[in-house]
């Protein structure tokens, strides 16, 4: 004798829910794993702090404090990823004009209606940077300082521990005088990810992860913004970049870009860019 019997319809509807349950969590699974690995060259990712703002007037002015990165170098034409490394090692910054354009700090003077100042310094490690900071910088009672080191520090392969007091020390010397500080990353995620042939990451992707930390690491322990991929578009690409490490003309527009949507997002400036 053969049995056979029907099932309920509550045994079907059961089996329909699972089912949509199972897509739902597809779905969302989905949903996560494309946010956590994002497209290799999308719009800066910057921190919300306090807004601070930043009033038009003749004592208020902006100064870009870094390296040769600041300073708008742009290396002799050559083809892209020849940069020789280690860099040579120089006793003192070079303070003499070379090929450059405006760099990111003339295109942030165009866009923004204060002053902005120039000060950046080919080679400078951190300890030269000590040693100016009260006559490049302070002098000019900025409003905010946009500080990008130690990239130099970096290639000349000295240790987070020898650089990171240095720093904290600079930081704390801008912040006493009662300038706003924001912290620009030499580095990103997406160069530590993808470095180019011959980068010199290439060798030190441990150590450029550390300044990377240390950097973060400190900004977060005096509350100031990171701008941590300000080369977002631009590393790595030969339409933006006139050496392995240096943008060019181009590539520092980017940049400038870049640098002013995280302004837009933390400082309230009262005359609006354009």
């Amino acid at each position: 004798m053969i049995f056979s019997r029907t099932r309920p319809d509550s045994y079907d509807n059961m089996n329909m829910i699972i089912k949509i349950i199972k897509i739902l969590f597809c779905l969302s699974l989905i949903i996560l794993i494309s946010c956590g690995n994002p497209t290799e060259f999308e719009s800066p990712r910057v921190e919300r702090l306090p807004a601070i703002e930043i009033n038009r007037n003749s004592n208020s002015s902006l100064v870009c404090f870094g390296t040769s990165l600041t300073y708008g170098y742009i290396a002799p034409s050559q083809p892209i990823w020849t940069f020789t490394y280690p860099q040579p090692v120089l006793d003192k910054p070079v303070l003499v004009p070379l090929d450059k354009s405006d760099g990111y700090p003339g295109y942030l003077g165009k866009r923004l209606k204060i002053a902005v100042y120039n000060k950046g310094f080919i080679g400078a490690r951190i300890d030269y940077a000590l040693s100016v900071v009260a006559d490049s910088v302070l002098s000019l009672k900025p409003a905010l300082v946009l500080l990008e080191f130690p990239a130099n520090d970096f290639l000349q392969n000295r240790s987070v521990e020898e650089t990171e007091p240095k720093l904290r020390s600079l930081i704390m010397i801008l912040l006493e005088a009662g300038s706003s500080v924001v912290l620009i990353s030499f580095v990103d995620q997406y160069a530590l990810n993808h470095p180019p042939q011959d980068h010199p990451l290439v060798n030190q992707i441990e150590l450029a992860k550390s300044y990377f930390n240390m950097l973060a690491g400190l900004a977060a322990e005096f509350n100031i913004l990171f701008v941590k991929d300000c080369f977002t578009g631009i590393f790595g690409d030969e339409e933006y970049m006139s050496d392995s490490i240096h943008p060019n003309e181009a590539g520092y527009r980017k940049m400038a870009d870049n640098i002013l949507t995280a302004l837009d997002n933390t400082f309230k400036f009262n005359h609006m860019y354009h």
